[in-house]
């Protein structure tokens, strides 16, 4: 058996992305002995937003990764074959849970934090879907507050890194998101952290809705889903809503 193995990863561009590196933003992986001919199969999950997914091919020895070189014997880094373009969303189950409502058309259906190995970044992951089409490609904003409710981070993206703008989103349609947050090293431990995320328009950065989560530990030992068992909306006006999950324990 050969000792070299070739692995076959769908993901989103977005993984180029310098913040990203240490966050893997892949859909599908599939990895095998090397052969004359391999024959991968990648499922794309279910709740896979639409849009455009790169398809890298990677190739390991016992020592580590080897590059793909050019004739004159220049690395090329990872290989990537044609885009495959997921032209439509799976829908939104009839019982699919809501979390919160954000604002009057957005809703945020799961939400769970994921450490990372070190200890250096947190994962969030996301699931929204919309009532009704999004004229604009609305800004998003991570926070996260410590227990004095200091803001301790801040991301300023737009949904996917802007590979799946809220343009783009159909009414009825699963939409997965995925942040990757470094942790500052003077970050202290201890309960009552939240985790807010502000839609805005990015021309005039006029805030459109937003949802804070929590609280909730540092650092995590575990992933962390969050469950709503309590709800308080209060709305400024008929677009602008802001909603406040607590977990369940």
């Amino acid at each position: 058996m050969s000792d070299e193995q070739v692995t076959l990863r769908l993901v989103s561009p977005a993984e180029h992305l310098p913040d990203l590196r240490s966050g893997p933003y892949a859909l599908a992986e599939d990895a095998m002995a090397l052969a004359e001919n391999t024959v991968h199969r990648l499922t794309v999950p279910e709740n896979a937003p639409r849009g455009l997914y790169l398809l890298q091919v990677r190739l390991w020895r016992p020592e580590g990764e080897v590059y793909a070189r050019t004739p004159s014997g220049a690395g090329q880094g990872s290989l990537y074959l044609r885009p495959v373009r997921v032209t439509q969303g799976s829908p939104v189950p009839p019982d699919a849970p809501v979390l919160a409502l954000v604002g009057s058309d957005i809703r945020l259906h799961t939400a769970k934090l994921e450490p990372s190995p070190d200890a250096q970044h947190l994962t969030v992951q996301l699931e929204w879907s919309t009532l009704r089409r999004l004229a604009a490609n609305y800004g998003i904003s991570i926070r996260l507050m410590d227990p004095e409710g200091k803001l301790r981070i801040q991301i300023d993206t737009q949904p996917g890194y802007g590979f799946a703008p809220t343009s783009l989103w159909q009414p009825g349609e699963r939409m997965a998101d995925r942040y990757v947050l470094p942790l500052p090293e003077d970050l202290p431990a201890g309960q009552g952290y939240r985790l807010g995320f502000v839609f805005y328009q990015v021309p005039t950065v006029t805030e459109v809705a937003r949802v804070e989560l929590g609280p909730f530990a540092l650092p995590l030992e575990s992933p962390f889903d969050f469950a709503p068992v309590r709800t308080s909306l209060s709305c400024r006006s008929f677009s602008i809503c802001s909603t406040s999950i607590t977990p369940t324990a």
